[in-house]
């Protein structure tokens, strides 16, 4: 039996544990300045997840990060756009994904179109549904398809959080030309360019130098 916590605090978060429900009937009816934090059991994916909270902000523009996206995932992105869901699509993923996955490339191209889509060394997992009342902040552990396994995702309609991973989204779309096949020499600077540039500190390459935390000098030593 799913047990749904609810804090009497007003905009306080709002706590789901929810092992057997639809996305739909773990997070409800949505609430202008929303704060949820939920654990499912992999029953449904993160497109699932968007589908629910589409039905509470109506049509919205959709900015996608993963690390991998198939076929069926951009089947079914493609069929919210073509039901009026999605107001615009952008894509971000890793630059691995043309390798592993060759044989997506074309349907995930199709679904997003080459302009909107941008590479990177990616492994967050988040989504923005932004309209002209809602903006919307999903970070996930889950994947765009379904896995049966322990499962965490938060939702918020934050302005402030919305815009925040939009810059890195923009600045990664400056930076880096459209379309899923892409140099690694040019992923590589666009990954050391974004977040106010740099890559691995100078203390993190000592440490991975030294072998782990705490031997090297001024990590975790007073």
């Amino acid at each position: 039996m799913s047990q749904f916590v609810h804090r009497r605090k007003s905009g306080a978060r709002k706590l789901v544990r929810a092992p057997t429900e639809t996305a739909t009937e773990a997070i409800g009816v949505l609430e202008r300045g929303c704060r949820m934090f939920g654990l499912t059991k992999g029953q449904f994916s993160k497109i699932d997840l968007i589908r629910a909270c589409l039905a509470s902000t109506g049509p919205a523009h959709l900015v996608l990060s993963t690390w991998t996206t198939g076929i069926r995932d951009a089947e079914n992105i493609a069929f919210l756009q073509k039901h009026g869901d999605l107001l615009s699509l952008r894509l971000l993923t890793d630059s691995s994904s043309p390798s592993r996955q060759p044989d997506y490339c074309r349907t995930v191209t199709e679904t997003f179109g080459v302009d909107a889509i941008r590479v990177c060394y990616i492994h967050a997992k988040f989504a923005l549904l932004g309209n002209d009342e809602w903006k919307l902040c999903i970070r996930s552990s889950m994947n765009l398809n379904r896995n049966p396994r322990l499962e965490q995702f938060d939702i918020d309609d934050d302005a402030d959080l919305y815009d925040f991973i939009l810059a890195t989204v923009d600045d990664i779309s400056q930076e880096m030309p459209a379309g899923l096949a892409q140099p690694n020499l040019t992923v590589q600077k666009t990954f050391e360019a974004i977040l106010g540039g740099g890559f691995a500190t100078e203390a993190y390459r000592a440490e991975e130098d030294e072998g782990g935390w705490g031997k090297t000098k001024g990590i975790f030593n007073d």
